[in-house]
């Protein structure tokens, strides 16, 4: 893997740290149901713990929220997830976050958001 490559991974996990942000609020505004809430939570503990993988790099520019919903942010995120380069051993927090992805996936669906 080159640096320039290297340097476009970490490129993607910022666009889908950016989706995560999004659905989230996506989530919180759509009601205040205690369920929807613990989504919420889950979709930012997940972008949490991206972030924490990256290096340190400019805050993360606000995309004005789209016409998504937070299921298809979330689908958009996933599908990023797997340019990846998660065969290095160094970047195995990807599958922990591919993973995660498609939890949150499965319970957007199952609440409806």
């Amino acid at each position: 893997m080159t640096t320039q490559n290297v340097e476009e991974s970490w490129e993607l996990v910022g666009d889908i740290a950016s989706l995560l942000d999004q659905a989230a609020a996506k989530v919180h505004a759509a009601s205040p149901a205690y369920a929807f809430d613990s989504l919420g939570l889950g979709i930012l503990v997940a972008q949490g713990r991206l972030g924490a993988q990256r290096p340190p790099a400019p805050p993360l520019p606000q995309k004005a929220p789209g016409h998504q919903s937070a299921v298809e942010l979330l689908k958009e995120a996933e599908q990023l997830s797997r340019e990846l380069p998660i065969h290095r051993a160094d970047w195995a927090f990807g599958v922990e976050a591919a993973v995660e992805l498609c939890d949150l996936i499965r319970e957007a669906q199952s609440l409806g958001a």
